[in-house]
């Protein structure tokens, strides 16, 4: 009885509200939104990488050209003279790829902060309901609801005056959530008032 008397004065509630100011699939555009997004990022994570590697690429030094010399007198059938390294192109290579390294190691860093992120994000999102998980928020809901009558009364009953709005305080949460913890709170009230 007295959830249908709470589901009618929902469902009067409800007819009596404007509808709220949304546009029609706010859903679908926030997926929308959410996944250009993700596609974005990735885009330019990756551009990012080719625009560094070409980058360090394009000023990398170019190897000095060594020059063999070739003896006329030497026989044929000998090796080439071996080529000579020098210290200091061989030390700017490897700072090169060292700075190369590097960059990869960052980006990919930071990709899979990135990733992380994202992972706690969806992880922290409001998952689904369900009915059963609904109804028992509508039980606690309305045990607040009584509480908050049955605090007001008790509020009322101090003021000077106050017992007939206290009562009626009472007799509200006895009408509207009459199988609630409070309503035995209530009908205590309601007998104390009523015998003094």
């Amino acid at each position: 009885m007295n959830d249908d008397r709470l589901a009618i004065l929902l469902r009067q509630a409800d007819a009596d509200a404007a509808p709220p100011a949304l546009r029609a699939d706010v859903v679908g555009r926030v997926r929308r939104r959410r996944q250009r997004r993700i596609a974005v990022r990735s885009i330019a994570a990756s551009l990012m990488v080719v625009l560094a590697t070409g980058w360090f690429w394009m000023h990398r030094p170019s190897p000095p050209k060594t020059t063999v010399a070739r003896h006329t007198d030497a026989p044929r059938h000998a090796a080439p003279a071996p080529a000579a390294f020098d210290a200091r192109t061989i030390q700017i290579e490897l700072a090169q790829c060292q700075a190369e390294a590097r960059l990869h190691e960052l980006t990919v860093e930071a990709m899979l902060r990135i990733e992380k992120q994202e992972r706690a994000r969806l992880a922290a999102a409001p998952k689904p309901r369900d009915a059963l998980d609904v109804l028992g928020q509508l039980a606690v809901q309305r045990d607040i609801a009584a509480h908050v009558i049955v605090d007001g009364g008790d509020r009322m009953l101090k003021s000077p005056g106050g017992r007939a709005q206290a009562a009626d305080a009472y007799r509200r949460v006895l009408d509207l959530f009459p199988d609630s913890r409070e309503a035995a709170v209530a009908r205590q009230r309601l007998e104390q008032l009523n015998n003094s």
